[in-house]
């Protein structure tokens, strides 16, 4: 998937969105913009999606 212009808000939803289904690029989203565990709870991923990658959260 590619993404240009794409905005910490909207890297936000797009990884808990990516969650579900494209983990890999969830985890690219992630690290590139060093998002917590917070933010994408708050954008709606489960709480058993983010605790699974927990370990490359800030």
């Amino acid at each position: 998937m590619q993404f240009t212009n794409l905005t910490r808000e909207e890297a936000v939803i797009e990884s808990a969105r990516l969650l579900k289904s494209d983990k890999k690029e969830a985890y690219s989203l992630i690290t590139l913009f060093g998002l917590t565990a917070e933010e994408i709870l708050e954008a709606g991923a489960s709480y058993e999606d983010v605790k699974g990658i927990e370990s490359i959260l800030i």
